[in-house]
């Protein structure tokens, strides 16, 4: 009788194990399902517009059909998202939020109305594709690598943020995005590249472009260029850049916030490049490089009019910063702050503040540095010298131009012809 009762529990363990086998193998399969819509469509939430059986949660492969029509209606999480030809995701306009993991294709329409898509994980973005908020955030602390298809463009018509809840870095490869909006970036998370995805601000309306948690030797952003048909775009505290910076058109406010832009070239044989006529405030050329060749280039006709303080300096080494140009200038209106060591600086300076300016020359030597070209044409105030400069180019003052104070500070002016 014992006997037969053991071997009913042991049987009645057995079947127990089983069905816990199957659910939990069931649950698995539903966790990571593959999610296509049902002819017609519908919303999202429909658990019987989808054949996996029930609305797409956060490991499901999602596809929108051909001929589909789908409303996302909730808030969702999915592995990836492709849109067939022929196909659209729509958002409902109550201000969903589609989280992506692992990829996004766009071969069919995406309306995204009041929507945000966050871009989450290692993925491949595919496809022309118009979207309300874009956020590039991993939320970890590994580095992750989001790679936007060569040719497709991505654009933005609210906010576009890049920022990692974490420590992570975020590489966003290849590919443009077109911020017609405002733009906010957590800079010390960003890894460019030369292989860098383009962004372009580009709104009809007056837009920001702001950069958080940035220091003279941390912080980048990915190649810049700014084409404003209209509306004016303000740069907001301080923006470091590693990748070309490009100016075509529109209203740059750099002044409101006093804000500071800092060059920082990666060396490497990679030259970062300035282009086109335009105002900043602070400007600062600083790559805190241990390389001589951290080169920076301001591309011929340029000319860039820096209106606050213009700062020459290598953090990373104390060797020079070379700065190309010949066929560029840039006018300084404001102070200069320079390191003596600057050897291959061809860029020609003018010095054209109405107020009061001054010169200061870091680790000032007679025997060594090589300053710019410089033409002091000044319609008001004194430009004072601090400490001595030494140049193998010109320094001219023009006729009629205002005071160069070089005797307060007991300051020389050395040509170095070695």
């Amino acid at each position: 009788m014992l006997t037969h009762i053991i071997s009913q529990v042991d049987r009645l363990f057995i079947v127990f194990v089983f069905v816990l086998f199957v659910f939990s193998f069931n649950i698995n399969q539903a966790s990571a399902a593959v999610c296509a819509s049902q002819a017609g469509g519908g919303n999202w939430s429909d658990t019987t517009k989808w054949d996996c059986g029930h609305a797409p949660v956060a490991a499901d492969t999602v596809t929108i059909t051909s001929g589909n029509d789908i409303t996302l209606d909730q808030d969702a999480s999915v592995a990836s998202t492709t849109i067939n030809s022929s196909a659209t995701l729509t958002e409902d306009g109550a201000g969903r939020n589609l989280t992506i993991a692992s990829g996004f294709v766009n071969s069919g329409t995406f309306t995204p109305v009041s929507s945000t898509v966050i871009f989450t994980g290692n993925q491949t973005i595919t496809g022309n594709t118009t979207f309300n908020k874009l956020t590039f955030n991993s939320g970890s602390s590994v580095a992750k690598t989001f790679t936007i298809t060569s040719g497709t463009t991505l654009t933005v018509n609210a906010t576009t943020t890049i920022d990692n809840s974490s420590t992570g870095t975020i590489a966003i490869t290849t590919g443009a995005i077109s911020a017609l909006g405002d733009v906010t970036v957590d800079a010390p998370n960003i890894s460019s590249s030369p292989s860098s995805a383009t962004l372009t601000i580009a709104g009809t309306g007056d837009q920001t472009l702001l950069t958080t948690n940035v220091t003279n030797t941390a912080g980048e952003l990915l190649p810049l260029i700014i084409n404003k048909p209209s509306g004016t775009l303000y740069l907001s505290e301080t923006i470091r850049t590693r990748r070309n910076w490009t100016y075509t058109a529109g209203i740059v406010n750099a002044t409101s916030t006093n804000s500071t832009v800092i060059f920082a070239s990666p060396g490497g044989g990679v030259t970062l490049t300035i282009t086109g006529t335009h105002t900043l405030n602070n400007v600062r050329f600083d790559p805190n490089s241990s390389s001589a060749f951290a080169e920076t280039a301001l591309v011929a006709g340029t000319t860039l009019t820096i209106v606050g303080t213009t700062t020459i300096n290598n953090s990373g080494s104390g060797l020079g910063v070379p700065i190309s140009g010949s066929s560029a200038i840039l006018n300084i209106q404001g102070d200069i702050v320079t390191n003596n060591n600057n050897s291959t600086f061809t860029v020609p300076i003018t010095v054209t503040g109405s107020q009061n300016q001054s010169f200061t020359i870091l680790n000032p030597s007679t025997t060594t540095g090589s300053f710019a070209s410089t033409t002091i044409n000044k319609m008001g105030g004194v430009l004072t010298m601090e400490n001595s400069l030494t140049t193998a180019s010109d320094f001219y003052q023009l006729s009629g131009a205002s005071t160069v104070d070089w005797t307060t500070n007991n300051a020389t002016l050395t040509y170095n012809l070695s």
